[in-house]
């Protein structure tokens, strides 16, 4: 496995080379090889999606990347080959194949939460390859895909589809509808989660079982099984489907992953914080504090707090401080680098309202009650609650603006 340096962990990154090498492991600062820029944000994260079947790039030999990291941490080397299984939880990268020379392997994609913030049944997932892969409300849910900029708009699957996930060249989904009328025929859709390509061809069945929530971990997927001996479990799943295991009959919800970690509440015994480490699958209590959908970004826990009405408050991992960021009742919340977006809970004047990240700033997006916040680097979108029709979006960041989904309408009508 390949790990950062100890003393990197919290600390801003501002500069990252890569050295990548064919041969032997060198210890020490690596001899020979090319080197070249990564671009940077903070706290991110590496994804090896190594050793597809579909994608055998690496052949019988072995190349080494070396990082240096703010131009003083050095990292141990990380072994590229069919069986590679390393990861870190502060690098991210793109397999682009052997290229001139054999040794440029890696191109710089980052995303500061590249999985992480869809909370609520996630329709929507971003990912580096500038495409965002979502659920159209006005085509009855089916899976599509754009740009960021709601450009080259396609339909890729006539399905309901929920909590995309996208890793590597394959999408992950949970089929939601059972049955599916089509032409003078009937053609029958079993519910379950299923792979396909990103192209949305190749559909594969993982499994059968009912879920409530899924999340793609590495080369797994952590979903909220169900069956009529154990009810609500949380189940994992190789991206291939070979391997399937019971992690927990608790009830577990895996939407809250950061790096290798979910991040989950205790919904037997209390509410308090706890921590599901996917390399081994260990459960451990990890701060007693009663909340409820807890998101990590950074050095922070955002999340519900139980104990003052569900109240959106921000836990430090540095130093143990809590922060109430709203007095507001939250119904649900989604955010970026710079502002929170959630749904204020209110008899009389509910309304969607976002604030700065730090509590600040807090403004009124739209009156009424709304759900399903999701984010993309351009836009904000969200629904009505108990409407799936229809659609809004307002600018993620500057000024508010909100709008109809106008090009998924048309998308649908085509």
């Amino acid at each position: 496995c390949f790990y950062a340096d100890e003393e990197i962990v919290g600390e801003e990154i501002e500069s990252v080379t890569a050295y990548v090498y064919e041969g032997e492991k060198q210890e020490g600062f690596p001899q020979g090889g090319d080197s070249f820029e990564m671009m940077s944000h903070d706290y991110i994260t590496w994804d090896c999606d190594l050793y597809d079947y579909d994608y055998p790039i690496f052949g019988d030999n072995v190349y080494w990347v070396y990082f240096v990291i703010n131009g003083k941490h050095y990292t141990n080397s990380l072994p590229l080959s069919p069986n590679c299984t390393g990861y870190t939880s502060y690098l991210t990268g793109k397999t682009l194949g052997t290229g001139s020379g054999g040794v440029k392997m890696f191109e710089a994609e980052w995303d500061p939460e590249p999985e992480y913030f869809e909370l609520e049944k996630p329709q929507w997932k971003q990912r580096s390859d500038g495409k965002v892969y979502f659920s159209n409300s006005y085509d009855q849910g089916s899976l599509y895909v754009m740009n960021e900029d709601e450009t080259e708009m396609k339909e890729l699957l006539s399905a309901k589809v929920e909590f995309i996930n996208a890793g590597g060249d394959y999408l992950y989904y949970y089929m939601a509808d059972s049955t599916t009328s089509t032409g003078l025929g009937f053609l029958r859709r079993v519910m379950g989660i299923y792979r396909c390509k990103k192209n949305g061809k190749g559909g594969t069945t993982l499994s059968r079982d009912p879920s409530l929530e899924m999340v793609l971990v590495n080369n797994d997927i952590y979903f909220m099984d169900y069956n009529k001996v154990k009810g609500v479990h949380l189940s994992k799943i190789s991206t291939d489907g070979k391997s399937f295991t019971d992690i927990s009959d608790s009830i577990i919800n895996p939407a809250g992953v950061y790096g290798d970690i979910i991040y989950f509440t205790n919904n037997e015994n209390n509410h308090f914080l706890m921590v599901l480490d996917t390399v081994n699958d260990s459960i451990s209590e990890y701060v007693r504090i009663n909340m409820w959908n807890p998101v990590r970004v950074g050095n922070f826990i955002y999340y519900m707090d139980i104990d003052t009405d569900y109240r959106l408050c921000r836990y430090s991992l540095k130093d143990g401080d809590v922060q109430v960021l709203t007095k507001d009742r939250v119904d649900c919340f989604n955010l970026n680098t710079e502002y929170i977006y959630y749904q204020k809970n209110d008899m009389e004047e509910p309304c969607l309202k976002r604030l700065a990240i730090d509590g600040s700033s807090e403004e009124i997006i739209m009156s009424g009650n709304y759900t399903a916040i999701n984010i993309t680097d351009r836009y904000v979108y969200f629904k009505p609650f108990n409407d799936e029709t229809v659609t809004y979006k307002t600018p993620a960041y500057g000024s508010i603006n909100v709008t109809e989904f106008e090009a998924a309408k048309e998308a649908a009508l085509k």
